[in-house]
């Protein structure tokens, strides 16, 4: 079975999908080198983006790739639509797209699959909420539904994937507390300032606090969060808040963890992201001391999930 990894916070513009998608690199190129080394096998990530923006699955597949998987239907809201709304009996796995990067390193392709979003996801969300509440249910019982529904085929759909990754969209939905019930671990990137903070703490003490009460008889997450500090600048700003958000954990009066590791605001993310430059391997696409700091950050986590080395 995979370790889970979901990837959210309310607050947009904190940097997940970048995390996502510089995260979801280095642990494929990691698993490269020391499949090379003949350390370890090379591992795979599956990464199902949950945001209607779709931005993961753009950075990913392409605008091509991307609008060839909108119109053959092998989307997320695609699956909903079909599975949900039309009734009819579908393969989850036939949703997802394997070995969707073109990026590689060593010269091996990075292993990397894709379940993809489009912008009809928010929509297909919405309107199977109006129809089940509108039948009659409780948003509790629709919450409960979806998830006895849908985690146990994204639980199955993670087989034969070292590491599963979702990208959740700003705010709260309710595939993205299906995802923070099923991750192992979550990370909440988090610039330091002061509006991030806010979004943090709305995080913490409105999302993160009643999903930890199990309400419905669903299962709680399975750890407390864990923030990222991601374009992080040396300023006098980003010191304090930094100082700030690890002195609350240092004197426990914080429901979240932080990592060592920070992100700092580096150049080149956005074109990374947006593909306006074909990167045909790993070290091209992230800069020398970006990569540092997301090797780093690739073995923070392979550490949290005990993951051996």
């Amino acid at each position: 079975m995979a370790m889970t990894i979901a990837v959210a916070n309310m607050k947009g513009g904190v940097g997940k999908t970048a995390s996502v998608i510089s995260l979801a690199e280095t642990l494929a190129a990691n698993s490269v080198e020391r499949a090379a080394k003949g350390q370890d096998k090379r591992k795979s990530i599956l990464v199902v983006d949950l945001d209607a923006q779709a931005s993961a699955s753009f950075a990913l597949a392409g605008d091509e790739k991307l609008l060839t998987l909108i119109k053959q239907g092998r989307t997320l809201d695609g699956f909903l639509d079909r599975f949900l709304v039309r009734r009819e009996e579908v393969d989850f796995g036939s949703f997802v797209t394997r070995q969707i990067s073109d990026v590689s390193h060593r010269n091996a392709p990075l292993d990397i699959g894709l379940l993809a979003s489009s912008p009809r996801l928010r929509i297909v969300e919405r309107n199977l909420l109006l129809s089940l509440t509108r039948g009659g249910y409780s948003l509790d019982k629709v919450e409960h539904d979806f998830y006895q529904l849908l985690s146990g085929r994204i639980r199955a759909l993670s087989v034969g994937f070292d590491y599963v990754i979702f990208d959740c969209p700003p705010g709260i939905s309710v595939l993205t507390e299906i995802a923070l019930r099923l991750a192992d671990i979550t990370i909440v990137p988090t610039i330091p300032d002061f509006l991030s903070l806010l979004g943090l703490d709305a995080f913490t003490q409105n999302i993160w606090s009643r999903l930890s009460k199990g309400p419905n008889g669903l299962p709680p997450p399975r750890s407390v969060p864990y923030v990222l500090i991601n374009r992080r600048r040396p300023i006098a700003m980003h010191d304090k808040k930094v100082s700030e958000l690890r002195r609350r954990v240092a004197e426990g009066r914080a429901d979240y963890r932080v990592f060592i590791t920070e992100i700092p605001d580096a150049e080149g993310v956005p074109e990374a992201l947006e593909r306006v430059t074909t990167f045909p391997n790993y070290v091209q696409k992230w800069n020398a001391e970006l990569r540092s700091h997301l090797v780093d950050l690739a073995s923070e986590v392979d550490s949290l999930l005990a993951v051996p080395p």
